[in-house]
């Protein structure tokens, strides 16, 4: 892995899933997204300009969280600066958190390893709908989701409200995508495209359609979408305690390219 990959594919995801607003701090990045989901809530400490020193820079943070009632929050990869801030948070009794891999696969790749014969059928659009968010909120479980973000919050209407102004917000070109089976959507995920790499998102499948083919099926057919739409590489991001959709990843091609983590103050 590439310092200037992990750069990269951290620019791409902050693109992707945008919070509601965002401040800037001397090249870090503030998100604020009402508390719905991890990363739309913590600093992208990825860029850094002007000369404030690392301890204003921390207390700033601190005190624009501390304002909103949010507990401050880093998400960290080796794309971060300076490359003493994991140790300084440490120091300031940061939390150590959510360890996730950012893995990464050829768009051609993944379209050989998940063809598959009699799979299932996959609905596309590139706008949110009724009908895939609502198999976005029934999949809000750790146990349901491989996305790294989805087990973030409790489900409720308010934070529903949030997460659907978050994927309304997306400015990218996008591919909604989902499997029905038994007239039921059961399998979700979204592609976000940004130059030649597409972005895998919001992967859930409901406990009903389970080894059935769903996830795979939906994998192919964002694939195929994007390579269509420009894209010849894939990224996505997937908790390590997630054994079910590493495994389905593996087999796809992906492999893991660099890891991230978040510092909570709690």
């Amino acid at each position: 892995m590439s310092l200037e990959t992990a750069r990269l594919l951290e620019e791409l995801a902050i693109h992707a899933w945008p919070a509601l607003s965002i401040e800037e701090l001397g090249g870090w990045r503030l998100r604020y997204g009402a508390g719905v989901t991890r990363r739309a809530n913590a600093a992208w400490p990825n860029e850094l300009s002007g000369e404030l020193d690392l301890d204003t820079r921390i207390a700033q943070v601190e005190k624009f969280y501390g304002e909103r009632g949010l507990p401050p929050s880093f998400q960290l990869s080796p794309a971060g600066l300076p490359e003493e801030l994991d140790e300084a948070l440490a120091r300031r009794g940061y939390q150590w958190k959510w360890p996730t891999a950012v893995q990464a696969a050829e768009v051609d790749e993944v379209l050989d390893r998940t063809a598959a014969p009699a799979a299932p059928e996959v609905r596309i659009t590139p706008v949110i709908d009724e009908e895939w968010f609502g198999a976005y909120c029934r999949s809000e479980s750790p146990r349901i989701s491989a996305d790294a973000e989805e087990s973030a919050d409790r489900l409720t209407p308010e934070s529903a409200d949030i997460r659907a102004r978050i994927l309304r917000r997306i400015a990218l070109p996008t591919a909604y995508a989902s499997v029905r089976l038994d007239g039921e959507p059961v399998a979700i995920a979204l592609g976000v495209r940004e130059q030649d790499w597409l972005g895998i998102y919001c992967q859930a499948t409901l406990p009903s359609a389970q080894r059935r083919g769903a996830a795979r099926a939906i994998l192919h057919a964002l694939a195929r979408w994007g390579r269509a739409d420009g894209a010849s590489k894939l990224y996505l991001q997937v908790m390590d305690d997630n054994p079910a959709a590493l495994l389905l990843y593996a087999n796809a091609g992906f492999r893991t390219v660099y890891q991230t983590h978040y510092r909570v103050l709690a």
